[in-house]
């Protein structure tokens, strides 16, 4: 696949606005330090909250009932829009330190806190969509 721009879409009720990394990363970041099912060891994940990505679209927790991530292999998974407000969920833009390529599961990637017991199981592992496009608010 090749590299394109990273940008993420963010839309709610037929409006979307476009955020760069510059963007995404202009806003206040968050570490996320955990393991997952497709990596080794522990990981360290920086990125804004998906919450503060979403408030930067207009969009509020009242705004629907659920999130459509969507990957740039059109791998979509639907998370509760509750999630985003009740947990400190983070849409990663780097892994260890370095900005995450598409071929390591960038330029955008939601993370769980995963050692956490309450996210240790499959229904948040598919959450953490990597590779993101879009978001989707409905």
């Amino acid at each position: 696949m090749a590299e394109v721009p990273p940008v993420l879409q963010v839309s709610a009720g037929g409006t979307a606005i476009t955020l760069s990394r510059t963007d995404i990363e202009a806003m206040p970041q968050h570490v996320i330090r955990t393991s997952t099912p497709w990596t080794e060891g522990i990981l360290t994940f920086q990125g804004p909250l998906l919450r503060d990505v979403l408030a930067r679209a207009g969009i509020s927790a009242a705004d629907g009932k659920k999130i459509q991530a969507t990957a740039l292999n059109d791998y979509m998974v639907e998370i509760p829009l509750a999630d985003a407000f009740e947990h400190d969920v983070i849409v990663a833009i780097r892994e260890n330190g370095a900005y995450l390529p598409i071929r390591k599961r960038g330029p955008f990637f939601i993370v769980y806190q995963l050692d956490e017991p309450q996210f240790a199981e499959e229904r948040y592992y598919s959450r953490c969509a990597w590779q993101l496009r879009s978001l989707d608010v409905r």
